[in-house]
């Protein structure tokens, strides 16, 4: 998957979550890609995309109350 393609993953998880799409390229939030793992071989190949959003509100360790979502995202039909 390429830079670009994440990026527009990231978009519009934040146009879902009700945000700006184009937050996504405006440093107001962290967001690093983990690729599938190769060994041993998946047959069905997944990927992560972790995004730490408003990351200038927040510094430091997190207490283990603080709010954090997890959600599932999958493709249809080519489309994100």
């Amino acid at each position: 998957m390429s830079t670009p393609d994440i990026i527009a993953c990231i978009k519009r998880f934040l146009e879902f979550s009700g945000r700006d799409g184009e937050e996504a390229e405006q440093d107001m939030h962290y967001w690093h890609f983990q690729p599938p793992c190769m060994e041993p071989p998946q047959p069905n190949e997944r990927f992560h995309i972790i995004i730490d959003i408003d990351t200038a509100e927040h510094s430091g360790p997190l207490q283990k109350e603080f709010p954090h979502e997890i959600y599932r995202v999958g493709k249809v039909d080519d489309q994100m």
